[in-house]
């Protein structure tokens, strides 16, 4: 199995029902909060969603990662329209002064 690349997907927090019968969850506050590593990888060809249990003492840790990685995400994708925007633009100015020669 490939190393968990713990920059990408979510955290999930959920409250849980067990089965005990007697249990006060039935009645009332259900057990948690239980938190889960939530991200997509692939298996066999396919892409499925994967749920890993995260201990309470680390999730502040893991919820930092991933904003750490959203960030650095997100400025890399301003500077590539950045770069996208200033071709368009110079492949514009490129046609323009083709049309106008053209004529």
């Amino acid at each position: 199995m490939a190393q968990l690349d713990r920059t990408i997907g979510t955290i999930s927090t959920r409250f849980v029902r067990c089965g005990k019968p007697q249990c006060h969850c039935h009645n009332g506050v259900p057990h948690g909060p239980y938190h889960y590593h939530v991200y997509r990888e692939v298996r066999d060809g396919k892409r499925v969603r994967v749920s890993r249990y995260v201990p309470a003492n680390q999730v502040a840790d893991l919820m930092a990662e991933l904003e750490s990685r959203r960030r650095l995400t997100n400025a890399a994708l301003k500077s590539d329209f950045r770069d996208l925007k200033a071709i368009s633009s110079k492949f514009d100015h490129y046609i323009t002064e083709v049309l106008t020669n053209a004529r």
